[in-house]
């Protein structure tokens, strides 16, 4: 059984190895540059947000990080003015990491995700290059990559700074996700190189990549929009229900991102 699903999953990255190459390169860059990021002054209200919704509450019961942010008081209770969208689904991020930190730590687990991607996106040139042996090729450059990062890498306190790598990764993630989608877009409406070089645009690109390493829900907003386009695009030719449910669940939760910022305005 686990072999059996070990060989689709290959299979499926094989059959679709641009797009996976595609989803590495834009995820080992992000990480490189979350590493180097300074910090905003309204992130530390998303960040009590999030602190209070891990033990149960909406509200904020509980400062981690004293600021002056804008809240809302409503009922004698103090909320925060950012979406809840991009912190609920950091919460299974959150748990997963912690996880893994009570393991062997969960800043060592980021470390070798990172230098495992750079590793195996090696491992796809090489094979796409026509290199020989390129296991071996991949395998080397992720070695190179842990040396050099432990080299100079400071251990992260996870109890401390859980929830800020947690909402962190999966920003990153999701911009991922967005490079992917720009680049089968593209390559659906013009070519594979055009598609290839609007990918690798979008991740310089200023806004995406500053907004990818913040807690902001920015670039889970333009995901969710860029996601109704694609599925919008195949429903014409095809006859899957999910090519038009879909995008009707994506706009109904793209409203849940964008809503409570719009209704904050009128407490401020």
């Amino acid at each position: 059984m686990i072999k059996k699903t070990c060989e689709r999953i290959w299979e499926l990255i094989i059959t679709n190895k641009n797009s996976v190459l595609i989803f590495l390169i834009s995820f080992f860059i992000l990480t490189s540059f979350a590493g180097t990021r300074m910090y905003i002054d309204d992130e530390a209200v998303i960040l009590d947000q999030f602190y209070n919704l891990i033990h149960g509450s909406i509200s904020l019961e509980t400062f981690k990080i004293n600021s002056n942010g804008i809240y809302l008081v409503l009922n004698d209770h103090i909320y925060g003015k950012f979406s809840y969208s991009l912190l609920i689904l950091s919460l299974p991020v959150y748990y997963f990491l912690r996880a893994m930190d009570l393991l062997y730590g969960g800043h060592l687990f980021l470390l070798q995700l990172w230098a495992l991607s750079g590793g195996f996106i090696a491992y796809l040139i090489a094979g796409t290059r026509k290199i020989k042996y390129p296991e071996l090729f991949g395998v080397i450059s992720y070695f190179v990559l842990i040396a050099i990062n432990m080299y100079y890498f400071k251990p992260i306190n996870f109890p401390k700074w859980g929830e800020w790598l947690s909402i962190e990764f999966t920003n990153i993630l999701i911009t991922s996700l967005l490079v992917v989608f720009v680049y089968l877009l593209f390559r659906k409406f013009f070519s594979d190189k055009i598609a290839f070089f609007a990918s690798l645009f979008l991740i310089f690109a200023t806004p995406i990549s500053f907004y990818a390493i913040t807690l902001k829900h920015h670039t889970l907003s333009l995901f969710l929009t860029l996601l109704a386009f694609y599925f919008f695009s195949e429903a014409p030719h095809s006859r899957a229900v999910g090519h038009l449910l879909v995008p009707r669940f994506v706009v109904a939760f793209l409203g849940g991102c964008t809503q409570p910022q719009q209704s904050c305005g009128v407490f401020r």
